[in-house]
């Protein structure tokens, strides 16, 4: 296993980040995005909000789904020998 400041895992990764820079970039925001959305879903539910709770579950779970094939197909493209 190697330690965070040793030179493979430096390297390793710098070219991590060179080549999923968005992703490094902005992840931070990304996950305080669902933990906003999570977070108003479960308190719509708690308010009684229910119908209103359920209906951003699903748009959630409609997003994420495209989200990932279309990160599935960019993937499929990029790796096309």
């Amino acid at each position: 296993m190697g330690r965070r400041g040793s030179r493979l895992i430096t390297t390793v990764l710098a070219r991590s980040r060179e080549a999923h820079g968005f992703a490094w970039r902005y992840w931070p925001l990304v996950y305080l995005a669902i933990l906003a959305g999570v977070s108003t879903a479960v308190a719509l539910d708690l308010l009684g909000y229910h119908y209103a709770s359920q209906a951003l579950w699903l748009r959630s779970g409609e997003g994420l789904l495209i989200i990932l094939a279309l990160a599935w197909v960019d993937h499929a493209i990029n790796t096309v020998d």
